[in-house]
């Protein structure tokens, strides 16, 4: 088999594929909504993947995918750790005025409720109204 990372809409994706063919079997649930970086393996062949992961809520971790059962899970994570709550972050798409989709992260304590249009944009303290 082979694996191939990939980013749409600055989303890492993992995804299975037959190794003869190309053809993808598969997509790999990550951990979240976020960036997946320095996929490695065996050099000998094996199983096993390692792969660097990290989003808005969660320093960089080391994950080990196991295509046996194509499984993730964590392999290493940094020393201490900052108590956040509940995060919930998502992907939204806002059109612009001149009809041009705009990709955004939103993240929110989990079970508040969607605050209607953006509200910040990274660099700027700019909101708006609808």
């Amino acid at each position: 088999m082979l694996l191939v990372a990939t980013t749409r809409h600055a989303l890492s994706e993992l995804t299975v594929h037959e190794l003869a063919t190309g053809e993808e079997v598969a997509k790999v649930a990550l951990p979240g909504v976020g960036s997946l970086n320095g996929l490695t393996a065996h050099p000998d062949g094996g199983h096993e993947a390692w792969f660097g992961y990290g989003d808005y809520t969660t320093p960089g971790t080391v994950h080990r995918f196991d295509a046996r059962f194509r499984t993730v899970t964590r392999w290493a994570a940094p020393p201490g750790a900052a108590e956040l709550g509940d995060l919930v972050t998502e992907q939204v798409t806002y059109t612009s005025a001149d009809g041009t989709d705009v990709r955004m992260f939103v993240v929110s304590r989990a079970g508040a409720p969607p605050v209607p249009g953006p509200r910040c944009c990274t660099g700027t303290a700019a909101s708006t109204s609808r």
